[in-house]
């Protein structure tokens, strides 16, 4: 909502700076939330010259009532349901969700958007700007796959493996170490270890613990 175009009409409006560093970063400026031609352009030489590694404008203006199709089936009822805030008591919105593009590939995208009202407090429009961030995603995930296959390797070990605090007590075990001690890992976490050590080697596990 943009409310009376011929009040805006040609009018350079600076709607919101940009708190986020988009060097490097695939941004996506999406005509139908900006005034006029003169403030697209404005705003895309201002997002230019802090060198993005691309910059695309798309337009909502064709189907402006179809948008929400865009949106992956499983994000469309949060996201949607977010829009309809910030016509509301949500003075700006921040999230992250996915887009099918018209080719088909599904992408993720950031959104942050804000209510602009005016010296009364009416809403008036809204502005934002939506930024690509797919291939954050993606190494997010292979993050996610990686920690989850070192934790099954962990977890089917036969070996104990724990972690120790720098005060010498167990923060985390593995399922081996319940079958070696009988003691479940609950019982452990926040124990010292020493009462796992056989009392023969306890001096030598110490002075070794202490090297680390």
């Amino acid at each position: 909502s943009y409310g009376n175009s011929s009040r805006t009409s040609g009018v350079v409006r600076t709607v919101k700076d940009l708190d986020q560093d988009i060097a490097g970063r695939d941004v996506l400026l999406v005509e139908a939330i900006v005034d006029t031609g003169l403030t697209l352009r404005y705003l895309r030489r201002s997002l230019e010259a802090r060198r993005p590694a691309s910059l695309e404008v798309a337009s909502l203006l064709a189907r402006p009532d179809e948008w929400t199709d865009f949106i992956l089936p499983a994000d469309r009822e949060r996201v949607v349901a977010a829009f309809t805030a910030l016509t509301g008591d949500a003075r700006s919105l921040d999230l992250e969700y996915r887009i099918t593009r018209p080719d088909g590939e599904i992408r993720w995208v950031h959104v942050r958007g804000f209510q602009v009202r005016n010296a009364a407090g009416e809403l008036i429009r809204h502005a934002g700007i939506v930024t690509d961030i797919t291939e954050r995603k993606r190494a997010e995930d292979l993050v996610r796959q990686s920690e989850e296959r070192y934790r099954s390797l962990i977890d089917n070990a036969r070996d104990a493996i724990f972690t120790i605090a720098a005060d010498g007590t167990f923060t985390s075990l593995n399922p081996a170490v319940e079958t070696i001690s009988g003691i479940s890992r609950a019982e452990w976490i926040g124990r010292s270890f020493t009462p796992m050590v056989h009392p023969e080697d306890l001096a030598l596990a110490v002075e070794m613990f202490q090297r680390v």
